[in-house]
C-alpha cells in the first residue's frame, strides 16, 4: 500500500483519520513545461511517496533548482518537449518562463511585454507520447499552453488510453501562434473517453488605464485557464479499484475536489463512499445516535 499524506507541514492535505486509501504504486504523471514543478507545494507532494514526475523543462528554467534535486521518483528533461517527435525551434525570452516552441504574437493589450521578448532561437528536441517506453500508464498528464497541445495529445492515443486526469492550459485570448483552443481540446477529449469538467487558476485581463493611478482595480476579461478533464462515466464504470483510489487520490490532495472523490468510491462500493464522507466530516457515522449532517465545501482553485 502507497505511504500517502505524511508532511505534517500541509495539513489540509493529511490522510483523513478512519479512512485507507488502499492504492498500489505510484501515480506517474507528466508534466510538460513545469506546470506542477512550479508550484510552491511540490516537493510536499513528492514528500507524500506517492507520485513519480516526469517533468519537460525546455527553457531550461528548472535545470538548476536545488530543491529538485534529489528528489525520489523525479526526472526532469531540459531542452526537450514533449510534441510531434520531430526537432523544432525554442524561442528563448526576457524572461525563461516564457520561452515557447510557438512563434510570440505581438499583441498590444499584453502586460509585461518586455519579458516575452525573443532574444534568442535553439533547435529543441521533440518526444511524441506514443514513442515513450517503459512507462505502463501515464496518469495525469498537465500541458500549458506554450507548445503545440494538439500535436501533443495526437501523438499520444495510445499512450493516453488509460490516463485518469488531463489538465491543459487553454488560451482564450492566443499569445503565440498555433496554440490548441478549447474547441480542438475538447475535440479530441471526447473522442478518447474524457469529458471537461472544469476550469482552474483562471487569468484575466483589464481594460482600466495603466498609466495612471487608480482608486481600485478590476478585470474581467478571461484570458486563460486551466481545463480540467475527467474519464467518462463509461470509462469510470469500467475501471478497476486502484485506478479509482488513485484518481480519486489527486482529487483529494491536490485539488481538494471532494465532492468528486465521493462519486468516485461510489464505482467502488457504497461502503468506501461512505467511509470517505464520514472520514471526510460531511455526515456523521450511521448509527442509533446520530441522523446524516451534509455540509457544503467548495474550492474553486488549486495551488494558491
Amino acid at each position: 500500500m502507497s505511504q500517502v499524506l505524511t508532511n505534517a507541514e500541509d495539513k489540509e492535505a493529511q490522510e483523513v483519520e478512519g479512512f485507507q486509501w488502499d492504492m498500489r504504486g505510484r501515480i506517474v504523471i507528466m508534466d510538460n513545461g513545469c506546470n506542477l514543478v512550479g508550484r510552491k507545494l511540490f516537493t510536499t507532494y513528492m514528500g507524500w511517496n506517492s507520485f513519480a514526475v516526469i517533468a519537460f523543462d525546455p527553457g531550461n528554467v528548472y535545470v538548476e533548482d536545488e530543491s529538485l534535486k534529489g528528489l525520489d521518483e523525479f526526472q526532469l528533461f531540459p531542452q526537450a518537449t514533449l510534441g510531434s517527435g520531430q526537432a523544432g525551434t525554442l524561442y528563448h525570452c526576457l524572461d525563461a518562463n516564457y520561452s515557447t516552441t510557438l512563434l510570440p504574437m505581438e499583441n498590444a493589450w499584453q502586460k509585461q511585454k518586455s519579458t516575452r521578448q525573443v532574444i534568442a532561437k535553439t533547435p529543441v528536441s521533440s518526444v511524441a507520447l506514443d514513442h515513450i517506453e517503459g512507462l505502463p500508464n501515464i496518469e495525469w498528464l498537465l500541458l500549458d499552453d506554450r507548445h503545440d497541445n494538439v500535436a501533443i495529445l495526437e501523438h499520444g492515443n495510445r499512450a493516453l488510453a488509460n490516463t485518469l486526469l488531463v489538465q491543459v492550459r487553454i488560451p482564450f485570448r492566443p499569445t503565440h501562434h498555433g496554440q490548441g483552443d478549447i474547441a480542438q481540446i475538447s475535440h479530441w477529449m471526447a473522442r478518447h473517453g474524457f469529458r471537461f469538467y472544469c476550469f482552474q487558476n483562471s487569468a484575466f485581463h483589464s481594460h482600466l488605464p495603466t498609466e495612471r493611478t487608480l482608486e481600485k482595480v478590476q478585470a474581467t476579461e478571461l484570458l486563460s485557464a486551466d481545463a480540467l478533464f475527467v474519464p467518462t462515466d463509461e470509462r469510470l464504470a469500467a475501471m478497476d479499484v486502484n485506478q479509482l483510489t488513485k484518481l480519486a487520490f489527486i482529487l483529494h490532495s491536490v485539488y481538494k475536489f471532494y465532492d468528486l472523490c465521493y462519486e468516485i468510491f461510489t464505482y467502488i462500493d457504497a461502503k468506501k463512499s461512505e467511509s470517505y464522507l464520514v472520514a471526510q466530516g460531511y455526515v456523521w457515522p450511521v448509527d442509533e445516535s446520530h441522523e446524516f449532517k451534509m455540509t457544503c465545501d467548495y474550492s474553486p482553485d488549486i495551488w494558491g
